[in-house]
């Protein structure tokens, strides 16, 4: 119902033609709930016209000329000024009640705005991150793993040695990993054992190195790296960390802004992530392909199911599997941060 309630009452008379080519008739002219009604003279419904619809053909003369629409030729002349206003009054109440065109357009605007921001924001990082990911050249991965390790070690102490034990623990790498094109770094300071960064570096703590008779727990934090760095992209993870600013600059221009890759650094440091977990099976097949017993590995861990199981399982015999680097070699490893 209208609100427009005392206008329902209002009765006139009219002149109604039903279409361009029809005889003229009078009417008795009514307003219903949001329509206007046109009768016969004996109170039989003729035809009812929307309100909101109605279009006045001569604004400011009389009679007052009506059309239900934009088309079709029915017109209805009124000439009493109370109906005229009447029927002018409702019209404009029901117009304003009406959702604008206008305001529908600028509200449809706003949803698709939001529509699209929420994909920029949400899904289009991803898209973007696995293209990026899947294109990126070795050679770019290098670039950004050595950017990144140069921030690390403001948080985990400088890279430890000299060229001569440099090349020892680059042997030691293409020993365990002959298909990678990274390197192994001690770093001075304490930075939870191992973490694995883009391009196949791989950093260590000076522990593993000064507090073992052999490489072989050495050597397998460095597989476990190699096989953490197979689930969990570091390259992927500097993105995610870094935002789409990150991915945006990446694609680019190939670079991530040093604050950026600063700020990752830091997070990457702050404190030992939670290990990216590896089944028991896989990292099993990772030693026994690298020949390389589990269970010195096995004991630098924390006691609980994982470290039984890689003791348990071990598939070389500590001691009896091909050694892993020559004597002097891991003698220079050992003394690789003596005095740092």
């Amino acid at each position: 119902m209208t609100a427009l309630t005392q206008y329902a009452k209002i009765e006139a008379s009219g002149i109604w033609k039903p279409g361009p080519d029809d005889q003229r008739r009078e009417v008795v002219v009514n307003i219903g709930e949001s329509t206007l009604v046109i009768a016969s003279g004996a109170g039989r419904v003729l035809t009812h016209w929307s309100l909101p619809a109605v279009r006045r053909l001569n604004p400011g003369w009389l009679p007052a000329l009506y059309a239900p629409g934009d088309e079709g030729g029915e017109t209805l002349e009124i000439d009493e000024e109370l109906m005229i206003a009447s029927i002018e009054t409702v019209r404009g109440t029901l117009k304003r009640r009406r959702p604008r065109k206008g305001r529908g357009r600028v509200a449809a605007g706003f949803a698709a705005a939001a529509a699209i921001l929420l994909l920029s924001i949400v899904v289009l990082p991803d898209i973007l991150r696995h293209h990026i990911l899947t294109v990126v050249p070795d050679v770019t991965r290098r670039e950004l793993g050595g950017k990144v390790l140069e921030e690390v070690q403001r948080h985990g102490g400088r890279i430890c040695g000299d060229s001569t034990q440099q090349n020892a623990l680059d042997r030691l790498y293409r020993r365990l990993l002959p298909e990678g094109t990274g390197r192994i770094h001690i770093l001075s300071g304490r930075v939870g054992m191992s973490r694995h960064m883009p391009g196949g570096i791989i950093i260590l703590d000076r522990r593993l190195a000064e507090g073992f008779e052999g490489p072989e727990a050495l050597a397998g934090h460095v597989l476990i790296e190699a096989e953490r760095a197979k689930i969990e992209d570091p390259l992927d993870r500097l993105l995610l960390d870094t935002g789409i600013a990150g991915t945006l600059g990446l694609m680019t221009s190939g670079q991530v802004a040093p604050r950026r890759i600063a700020a990752h650094a830091g997070r990457l440091m702050a404190a030992t992530p939670p290990p990216v977990p590896v089944p028991a099976e896989v990292l099993l097949s990772r030693f026994e392909t690298a020949d390389v017993p589990s269970t010195p590995y096995a004991l630098t861990l924390d006691p609980g199911e994982a470290a039984s199981a890689l003791i348990e399982g071990d598939p070389v015999s500590h001691g009896g599997g091909e050694a892993l680097i020559l004597d002097a070699d891991w003698v220079r490893i050992q003394g690789i941060c003596a005095g740092g």
